[in-house]
C-alpha cells in the first residue's frame, strides 16, 4: 500500500497531525492507498510556500512566456503518464478506464488554456507564441 503525503515547497511531506485518509478500491473492496489528511496548519504551510514562490522564487522573475512553457510541460506530462494516472483514478473511484482517459485528456488541455491566459493577461508574446503566421496562437 502506498502513502501519499502533501506536496509542499517541492517536497512530499506527511500531514502535520499525522492522520491519513484511506482510499478504497471499489472493485477489490480493499484499501489500496492512503492520503495525508491535511489540517489548517498544513494549508497554511502550503499557502506560505505558494506565496513565497510567487514573490521571491524563480516563478516571480519569469516572463509570461517562460511560465507558459512550464504549464505546457505540465499538460504534456499528464498526457505522457495517462496510463498510470488512469489506473490510479480507476482504482480510486471505480469509473471505466475510457471515461477516465477522456477526462485526463481534457484536463491536460486545461493547462494549455491556462498558459494562453497568462500570455493574454501579461501581453508577453515571444516569437514562439506568435508563430510564423503572426496570428497570435501557440503551437
Amino acid at each position: 500500500m502506498k502513502d501519499h503525503g502533501h506536496w509542499i515547497n517541492g517536497v512530499e511531506i506527511a500531514a502535520e497531525a499525522g492522520e491519513w485518509i484511506e482510499s478504497h478500491d471499489p472493485y477489490r473492496g480493499r484499501v489500496w492507498a492512503r492520503v495525508a489528511r491535511g489540517t489548517t496548519a498544513d494549508a497554511d504551510k502550503a499557502v506560505r510556500a505558494a506565496k513565497n514562490a510567487m514573490t521571491t522564487g524563480p516563478w516571480a522573475t519569469m516572463s509570461a512566456t517562460q511560465r507558459g512553457k512550464i504549464l505546457r510541460r505540465v499538460g504534456d506530462a499528464a498526457l505522457a503518464h495517462i496510463e498510470s494516472l488512469a489506473e490510479i483514478e480507476v482504482r480510486d473511484n471505480g469509473k471505466l478506464i475510457g471515461d477516465i482517459k477522456a477526462g485526463l485528456n481534457f484536463k491536460s488541455d486545461i493547462w494549455t488554456v491556462r498558459r494562453r491566459m497568462i500570455w493574454n493577461i501579461r501581453g508577453d508574446f515571444g516569437a514562439e507564441v506568435i508563430g510564423s503566421s503572426g496570428l497570435g496562437y501557440a503551437a
